[in-house]
């Protein structure tokens, strides 16, 4: 039987992507928060593109592309 996670994951994570450039949109972070957060997005998906193959390696870039969100929200912010 196939963990349930095996799709979770690619699901989820391109849900954020979708809606991540969201705050941009309505104007609430400027274009630095937009820059960073499609960085963020290339991360993760990179991060979905290896879930497959090397789930360990996979979880490490996606902790990575979290922690670029993140950042994404300070430099928005600033």
């Amino acid at each position: 039987m196939e963990c349930p996670g095996r799709w979770q994951l690619p699901l989820f994570m391109l849900a954020a992507v979708v809606v991540s450039p969201l705050p941009f949109i309505i104007g609430a972070f400027g274009y630095s928060y937009l820059g960073t957060v499609i960085a963020a997005d290339v991360i993760l998906l990179y991060g979905v593109a290896l879930s497959r193959s090397a789930p360990a390696r996979a979880s490490t870039v996606i902790r990575y592309g979290m922690l670029v969100v993140l950042l994404a929200y300070v430099v928005g912010g600033i």
